[in-house]
């Protein structure tokens, strides 16, 4: 079995995408709008990161998987809290690719 790429995570905004999240399958990467936080993060992440692992499941299983997992993660105690994952100043801000 080849074993894949990893998905890899940018942060930017994405105000004019009007999106909290973009997902690439081909190139395995997702952009992140850094305005984000909370569980509202966590659930954007995995909303995309599902749409980059099972590209043909619907829109409302991906939303349904991702409001789920992140209301039980976060219930839990996991918060995104490191600053060398969440860049919150425009200095370490992403220019957002396809």
């Amino acid at each position: 079995m080849t074993r894949k790429k990893p998905i890899t995570i940018k942060f930017g905004k994405l105000g004019k995408h009007k999106a909290d999240g973009l997902a690439y399958v081909e190139k395995r990467k997702i952009v992140i709008d850094m305005r984000l936080s909370g569980v509202e993060l966590l659930e954007t992440i995995l909303h995309e990161i599902a749409h980059v692992q099972q590209p043909d499941l619907s829109e409302e299983a991906v939303l349904e998987y991702s409001k789920e997992t992140a209301e039980i993660l976060w219930k839990i105690g996991y918060h995104l809290t490191d600053s060398r994952v969440l860049p919150r100043n425009k200095q370490n801000e992403n220019r957002i690719e396809r």
